[in-house]
């Protein structure tokens, strides 16, 4: 099973969380004020890539990405 899901979307990119250890992930590294729709987390395309690199930085969690970023 897969961890997150990253979706670009242009000028946005959604981050869905699919287990306990990616929303606690999540919630230890990503800014708790960001804004959400539906399941996912909304974040400027600017910001994706340090979140994307943070994932990738030593953390075992299994990463989607869906589209380029």
């Amino acid at each position: 099973m897969k961890d997150f899901t990253i979706e670009n979307q242009g000028t946005l990119v959604l981050f869905t969380m699919h287990t306990d250890e990616a929303k606690q992930w999540w919630e230890r590294n990503v800014d708790s004020n960001c804004m959400q729709w539906g399941n996912s987390y909304v974040v400027e395309h600017r910001y994706a890539q340090a979140i994307i690199d943070g994932l990738y930085a030593g953390v075992d969690l299994w990463v989607w990405l869906w589209k380029n970023i």
